[in-house]
């Protein structure tokens, strides 16, 4: 068992784990992760899930996954019927993931899973499968676990914020460029509509700079700092940001998008990736019917911060919702990218 424990008794109650986290094609980082046996709450209690403490979750959840398809655990920690049935759950779902996946069933006997760190990486788990030693499947796998009891049978996508997140500087989606919009037409009435705005004035930056640094998740320039704190609870700042994407939707044309470019970006994001969701007490396996990534060549406008792109043969829609990542006018603008089922 590659792990170390902090007792050698048979019953113990905390043990640390050396994760190999892949950070890219050349790189694995080892990473040492302290797993106690009351941590397995982290897919249980709904009421700990807040927001500052939601990316803390989130590595637990991933970390115990890994080390329990890694067979990692130690056998004590299974006497806790909330570690049997994750375990078990787990099984079951990536069992299924497996089956779907191949035509000829040679079944596995065994698998092993690989954790995936940074943001170049569009999922959290590559699943390899063997049949006596031999390498006979891989599967990208995507982790999402949910505060609601049950998932929505009809559209069990649609319980995701997001499939694809991509940035809005990037002119591949949309050929203009909402950046620079905002930069030439509303920065400054942001600006204006805070009292105390000497120092932002004095702070802003030239156009080249500020497009060079709002693209970030994070900017170490003390003008975005300054404009967080001027803005925060001020209801006529973020009506400004609101009106910049409603126009910037509004003036765009049809030949603005490129729909071939947006359902290729989507097939190397989605077609050989599979969402392993976790509500209800319960994993649920769920990917994207390869009919939603062929896309129609026309698009709509809703709720003045989303563009709605159909399928071709109309059973589902894509909806890009331009809004920012890091706090509202302050940094990262990007399209959040999820897909509803339509009725017909």
């Amino acid at each position: 068992m590659n792990c170390n424990y902090y007792s050698q008794e048979k019953h113990i109650t905390k043990m640390t784990i050396i994760l190999n986290l892949v950070c890219n094609s050349s790189l694995v980082k080892l990473n040492i992760c302290c797993v106690e046996l009351n941590d397995i709450n982290v897919f249980y209690d709904k009421n700990s899930q807040t927001k500052s403490n939601n990316a803390k979750n989130n590595r637990m959840r991933e970390n115990i996954i890994y080390a329990l398809i890694n067979q990692l655990i130690h056998d004590s920690y299974f006497e806790d019927k909330r570690w049997t049935d994750i375990k078990s759950g787990l099984q079951t779902v990536l069992h299924s993931c497996f089956l779907n996946s191949r035509k000829k069933h040679d079944m596995y006997d065994d698998m092993k899973v690989k954790l995936f760190g940074g943001r170049q990486y569009s999922f959290d788990f590559q699943v390899d499968y063997y049949r006596k030693g031999e390498l006979i499947l891989s599967k990208y796998l995507e982790f999402k676990y949910l505060k609601k009891k049950l998932m929505p049978k009809n559209n069990p996508l649609s319980c995701l914020a997001q499939l694809v997140d991509y940035p809005a500087h990037k002119k591949d989606i949309i050929k203009t460029n909402y950046n620079e919009h905002f930069y030439d037409k509303y920065l400054d009435q942001c600006i204006d509509c805070i009292k105390k705005n000497e120092t932002l004035k004095n702070l802003k930056l030239n156009k080249e700079d500020y497009l060079k640094h709002v693209k970030n998740h994070e900017s170490v320039h003390p003008f975005f700092k300054e404009l967080k704190e001027q803005s925060k609870g001020l209801s006529s700042f973020i009506n400004i940001v609101k009106i910049s994407i409603s126009n910037f939707l509004e003036s765009m044309q049809n030949h603005d998008i490129d729909y071939d470019f947006l359902s290729e970006m989507l097939n190397a994001k989605l077609a050989n990736k599979t969402f392993i969701i976790y509500a209800g007490n319960e994993f649920h396996l769920v990917e994207v019917p390869e009919r939603y990534l062929e896309l129609d060549n026309k698009y709509a406008i809703k709720n003045k911060n989303t563009i709605v792109i159909k399928s071709k043969d109309g059973t589902g829609s894509w909806n890009l919702r331009l809004r920012w990542k890091n706090t509202t006018g302050i940094l990262l603008p990007a399209l959040q990218i999820k897909l509803h089922f339509n009725n017909k």
